[in-house]
């Protein structure tokens, strides 16, 4: 039944935010306290612009914030907000997520909130982050901010009526592109077939998983999958180690010194040594990813595989999925995490010949 205690029997109206109001999201606060975002507009003509409104626990509006309870941020001239997703961070900021239309480049933006309103300058530029992307449009539709102050963000790119890319992307606390992450804070899906992602999860491992659609057949909405897709959060910054198996001829590289270790007491079976080599598969000293190339003697890859795994004459590893990188966490004996494809031994030419791949 209706809470009597919020609003008018458990009812509230915003009719007198704006004459044109679209409610895209609903927050609750720790504090009982409710968060909406919403573009609104003066006319169905007019830019759109992003309000947030917030309200007491008993649906009153909350005066400590924006004007009213109100916080109203027009576009630049020629442009529009459109929001659609909202969460609130740890320490009480808000963070708004959608996108800037009519924008060259298109720009998808979060914006920053502190908790009386204010749009935090200490963010992006002004407090609104911005993930520029070229194409018609781009979308930020589910924002995630982590216990580290950094923020996940999930959308897709227009790129055209036809043609659309997924995409997950990282924010630094100062709400820029994180450098660290994916290529320059933005990691995604090839782009044929057409993708795109409307929510995501950052899970307990911190791993990430995206929802959406694959678009089978370009300029149709008929032939559509829904997808889910899980990437890996964090790369590792630690050190990755080699081993090599000389009775079997095959390589192993590990970034657990756990896993590492018991490798080194025999807990593999006998036979396996470190090379001595070392590399960095995450964080600014990361090995630089290495171009595709096609495997050696005796090796295939299947048919859709989107996976290869490069071994080169200095040993240098690393997996590459369709031009983006994946940071190496932990890999299994003579599996790639994820597990996207098996490798076996040098070829006498520096490069691994690849013996199967796999999707993950």
């Amino acid at each position: 039944m209706p809470d009597g205690g919020f609003g008018d029997g458990g009812r509230v109206t915003l009719d007198d935010v704006a004459p044109y109001l679209q409610v895209q999201r609903v927050r609750a606060q720790p504090d009982g306290k409710v968060v909406v975002a919403a573009w609104c507009q003066a006319s169905r003509s007019a830019g759109a612009r992003a309000c947030v409104v917030r309200l007491n626990s008993n649906g009153s509006r909350d005066a400590t914030f924006g004007v009213g309870g109100v916080r109203d941020i027009a576009a630049p001239a020629g442009n529009a907000y459109y929001l659609y997703d909202l969460r609130i961070g740890g320490d009480g900021k808000i963070y708004a997520a959608g996108t800037q239309f009519f924008s060259s480049p298109p720009r998808a933006i979060v914006m920053r909130l502190l908790p009386d309103g204010t749009l935090d300058a200490g963010y992006g530029t002004g407090g609104i982050a911005a993930l520029a992307f070229t194409g018609e449009s781009a979308y930020a539709f589910s924002v995630h901010p982590l216990a580290d102050g950094r923020q996940i963000v999930f959308g897709f790119n227009l790129v055209s009526n036809s043609s659309s890319r997924a995409y997950l992307a990282r924010l630094t606390a100062g709400g820029q592109p994180d450098s660290a992450f994916g290529d320059g804070g933005i990691g995604a899906l090839p782009s044929t077939p057409l993708h795109s992602f409307n929510a995501g999860v950052v899970l307990a491992d911190g791993n990430l998983l995206a929802i959406g659609q694959r678009y089978n057949t370009p300029g149709t909405s008929t032939d559509i999958d829904t997808i889910l897709a899980r990437f890996v959060g964090v790369e590792i910054a630690g050190t990755v180690v080699e081993f090599y198996n000389t009775g079997l001829n095959h390589y192993f590289v590990t970034a657990d010194p756990n896993e590492a270790a018991a490798i080194d007491n025999g807990a593999a079976g006998p036979g396996w040594g470190r090379t001595g080599l070392t590399f960095k598969s995450g964080g600014p000293n990361r090995v630089p990813l290495l171009p595709l190339a096609p495997p050696r003697t005796g090796g295939r890859l299947a048919a859709r595989t989107e996976f290869a795994l490069l071994h080169h004459r200095d040993r240098r590893v690393r997996c590459r999925e369709a031009g983006h990188r994946l940071a190496l966490r932990k890999l299994r004996f003579q599996r790639l995490a994820g597990g996207c494809g098996w490798v076996s031994g040098g070829d006498g030419c520096g490069q691994a010949r690849v013996q199967r791949a796999v999707r993950a």
